[in-house]
């Protein structure tokens, strides 16, 4: 039947004579196909810029090693051989000695009349070619050319910068050295060719071996100071490598840090929450449309079937007509959805780009892919989705009486009284077990939030709480329908106009439930979505959390005494340093165990250099002291105080006989040997310490990054010595200690300036925390950006589609409205009926979203709470003053959209809407 000509002509007939609804309708099912097509542009942007970055910078790289002590040697001849005779056994592996040195490059002016354009900051990396070809097999003519000691290779990025061509002349700096070089090749920016040690660098340039050792002063040398490595099989896991024992080294796992960048990127979890409302939104709004063009052809219909026409025939005109529509909305999705996704992700993604790239030197680009393949799969999608429903439609559409459709009764007041089906009473009682499942998540056991298949079932549950919250809200106001129609006269509200207002819920209650639930989706996701926002932007918040070690903004890190004193010497004697500092001092921090089956935890003493520094505040204070400095100085003067880490802080884990330690308690601390123990060994104090508990202190490594500082115990300098025969290093940490730098480290500027000083002096491990947690910061914001716009977009588009179901809404009761003048009401009364017929049904919706909306966000809450310590469990609170500010403001918004169709049915004469069509 559907191949019938006849059925096609009519279904088209239709649609061009009543083309009005026809756009309506395809703007409704457009709606969150959008959302869902904006969504796919979003994942597929950042997959595919992420893998493009990862394949830029590091191409067939996935370790770098570097010598136990990096700073203190380098990987010998020897040391070399060792791994390249491993590497044979593992066959797959490959190996990339390489040395380095920064310099600036200087373009020569074709004509030799001066010089061009230059680019600061440039990593020159030398390597033996051989290596190159196995570690970069499908570029062996460019590395088997031979390169010249006075030649370079350029990437073409880094060439389009210097605007030279293959040939031309580029001076190279380094130093007080410079030396004239040629442009042997320029190769596209892909792993050896974009490969760089830090984000400092604004690229790289290749020379040979011999020139980078003669700049660095150091021609006889044969040493590496770190290899790059990498595996040719793709299916050998990325986060680590082989070890030898004749060989100490440091693994970098850079390819798994690059992903976890990527990573952090990408938002399909939170936008996949997002769209996964949309997408719900947009089936309510095809279906409601669809039913809505059914009634509208209802009269029509009925007469083809009084006339002997087959119900099948009737069905399948409808069908084709819904297939029609259902086409024209997903192209209409895929134009405008892939076009605004395209916009979305240059607007959210590129925000904060330059000021991140000033911060940390380099920042993954997002930009907006678009293929013809992923618009196939989108239509695709959204065509069978919007199949679906026209099919669930048309099921409606063709239950009616021929009888009843000549008399023009609907089935809503034909059934408006009846008891609920069978169906529907399954359907509650799957809605109400699954919104027990969802609170039982919230409150007795969040589920994990990692892999797909849990995620879906959270969302799925979720969503489904929200309808069964919103069905049980609407059978509830038939019970307040009374009570709320006296407290709406008292208002000066026409009595006759609140009874009409909840006749209409009443009766359409199908209609009634999907526009509440719109409300409601809407709601739900927009309190969701601030909620997050708010623990994006508070977490780690720079300004928040003190970003310094006991009191200094910046550290540089030391494996022996003489670089110590180089270090110190450096920065006193160095003007454009010692200018910027107001302090300067060094810890040497070792791990004791003062906890059996415990971890360890750093001591540290209270030096003089410590307390002219800011004052450290402690979460608790023994009463024998007034003031925390008071507690400060009785350490730094007696070797009885100790002031403890907060791990301390309610903890009875630790001694279980004392219980919790607090502030004022006098303790003897066993100290235990670090070793290993059988499962029956015993743990025997080698050493007790009686102390006196000054103060507890918050911890400082976690967000410094600095595990030599975990669990930092304060004690006197006397007490240090006296530990120290019985303290110890865990394996990662290989650093001697730390010299701390005291500064403005909140200026970004400031501190930058200085990381570059102590780069030119040849000192590369300085490190300012507050600069790299800002960046964090920076970039939690841009996410938060993401977060927030795509959730306005979703929530614009979606009252656009409740505005158009309102205004059909209206159209169809033209002719109830004309009875209705026409038999003596007035047309303030009729206005009054539709304002608060729509605000109820809207208010309902978005008090049962905020309700769920409040719970979902709870479930992301707990989890990042889980990761939050212990003295900072209050620092995440649920955002309330902007979740009833937006409340209000979608319930002001939910009353405006009900005063324009108000106004509308009053512009409706009755004898001319007595003579109106269905349209």
């Amino acid at each position: 039947m559907i191949d019938s000509s006849i059925v096609w002509r009519m279904a088209l007939g239709n649609l061009r004579k009543h083309w009005k609804e026809t756009l309506l309708t395809v703007f409704a099912g457009s709606i969150g196909a959008i959302l869902i097509a904006i969504s796919f542009v979003n994942y597929t942007s950042v997959q595919q810029s992420g893998k493009d970055w990862m394949e830029t910078r590091l191409g067939p790289i996935d370790w770098r090693i570097v010598p136990e002590n990096p700073d203190s040697g380098e990987f010998t001849t020897t040391e070399i051989g060792a791994i390249r005779n491993r590497i044979k056994q593992e066959r797959s592996f490959f190996m990339l000695p390489y040395v380095a040195a920064e310099a600036a490059l200087v373009a020569q002016e074709a004509d030799g009349g001066g010089e061009g354009r230059a680019l600061k900051s440039v990593m020159l990396m030398g390597f033996q070619h051989e290596d190159a070809i196995r570690a970069d097999p499908q570029r062996a003519r460019l590395w088997g050319s031979g390169l010249g000691d006075d030649e370079l290779i350029l990437s073409k990025r880094m060439a389009d910068l210097l605007a030279v061509r293959k040939g031309d002349a580029v001076k190279l700096v380094s130093g007080e050295q410079s030396l004239l070089m040629r442009v042997k090749d320029i190769a596209n920016e892909q792993g050896l060719t974009g490969y760089r040690d830090s984000g400092r660098f604004v690229g790289n340039a290749i020379a040979t071996e011999k020139t980078i050792r003669m700049l660095k002063g150091d021609l006889k040398s044969t040493s590496y100071p770190a290899i790059l490595m990498g595996n040719h099989d793709l299916a050998r896991s990325k986060a680590g490598m082989f070890y030898l024992n004749e060989v100490k080294y440091q693994i970098q796992t850079i390819k798994v840090e690059y992903q976890n960048k990527v990573a952090k990127m990408n938002l399909s979890i939170i936008m996949g929450l997002i769209s996964a409302v949309a997408i719900v939104s947009s089936l309510l709004f095809m279906r409601q449309s669809l039913i809505m063009v059914a009634d509208s052809r209802r009269e029509m219909y009925g007469m083809f079937r009084a006339i002997g026409m087959p119900k099948r025939s009737v069905g399948m005109m409808f069908l084709v007509e819904a297939f029609i529509l259902s086409s024209l909305s997903a192209s209409a999705a895929v134009i405008v959805g892939m076009g605004a996704g395209y916009g979305l992700v240059r607007l959210f993604y590129q925000s904060f780009s330059d000021q991140l790239s000033r911060m940390t030197g380099e920042i993954i680009p997002i930009e907006p892919h678009l293929t013809l393949g992923g618009a196939v799969i989108v239509f695709g999608t959204i065509f069978l989705l919007l199949v679906i429903v026209s099919l669930m439609a048309e099921a409606k559409a063709s239950r009616f009486s021929v009888v009843e459709t000549l008399r023009g009764e609907t089935p809503e007041e034909h059934s408006g009284g009846r008891p609920m089906r069978y169906g529907k009473k399954v359907m509650l009682g799957l809605g109400i077990f699954m919104t027990i499942s969802h609170l039982l998540m919230v409150f007795v056991a969040p589920p994990s939030l990692e892999g797909g298949a849990s995620l879906l079932w959270i969302v799925l549950f979720w969503i489904a709480s929200c309808c069964t919250v919103l069905f049980l809200a609407i059978r509830m106001l038939r019970l307040l329908e009374k009570p709320m129609i006296m407290l709406l006269s008292l208002m000066g509200i026409p009595r006759i106009s609140a009874m009409l207002a909840f006749k209409y819920p009443r009766v359409h209650g199908g209609r009634t439930y999907t526009i509440g639930l719109l409300f409601a989706l809407v709601m739900m996701i927009v309190s969701f979505t601030v909620a997050i926002t708010s623990i994006v932007m508070s977490s780690n918040d720079v300004n928040r959390v003190d970003q310094t070690i006991f009191g200094y903004g910046g550290y540089a890190v030391y494996q022996h005494e003489s670089e110590r004193t180089a270090l110190m010497n450096m920065a006193s004697e160095d003007k454009g340093i010692s200018d910027k500092l107001t302090g300067m001092t060094y810890v040497e921090p070792f791990m004791i165990s003062f906890v059996k089956n415990g971890a360890a935890q750093a001591v540290v003493p209270v030096s003089e250099d410590l307390l002219r520094g800011p004052e450290l505040p402690l979460l608790e204070r023994s009463g024998a002291f007034k003031s925390d400095r008071e507690a400060w100085e009785a350490v730094a003067a007696d070797p009885s105080y100790i002031i403890l880490p907060s791990s301390y802080l309610g903890n009875t884990t630790f001694f279980p006989d004392v219980g919790p330690l607090k502030a004022g308690d006098t303790f003897t601390f066993p100290v235990y040997e670090n070793k290993l123990r059988g499962l029956k060994e015993e743990w025997t104090p080698v050493y007790e310490k009686a102390f006196t508990i000054a103060g507890i202190i918050q911890g400082v490594a976690g967000r410094i990054h600095v595990s030599d500082l975990y669990g930092v115990t304060f004690v006197n300098p006397a007490t240090v010595e006296e530990l120290k025969p019985f303290g110890f290093k865990w394996v990662n940490q290989t650093a001697k200690g730390y010299v701390l730098f005291r500064f403005d480290h909140t200026n970004i500027s400031l501190a930058q300036e200085l990381e570059k000083r102590f780069i030119l002096n040849g000192f590369m491990r300085f490190t300012v925390p507050y600069v790299n947690n800002s960046a964090e910061q920076l970039m939690n914001k841009q996410l938060s950006v993401a977060f927030i716009g795509f959730t306005v977009f979703s929530g614009l588009i979606g009252l656009m589609g409740l505005a158009i179901i309102q205004y059909r809404a209206v159209k169809e009761r033209s002719k109830g409205i004309a009875m209705m003048r026409c038999v003596g009401v007035a047309g303030k009364q009729i206005y009054w009926m539709f304002v608060v017929e729509g605000f109820v049904i809207g208010a309902i919706g978005l008090l049962s979203g905020w309700a769920i909306g409040a719970t979902g966000s709870r479930l992301f809450i707990e989890a990042t709470m889980k990761d939050q310590p212990s003295y900072e469990q209050g620092a995440v609170n649920y955002p309330h003053e902007w979740i009833l500010l937006i409340l209000t403001g979608l319930l002001i918004v939910s009353l405006l959209m009900n005063i324009a169709p108000a106004r509308a049915a009053l512009k409706l004469k009755a004898a001319d809407a007595l003579r109106m069509k269905n349209e």
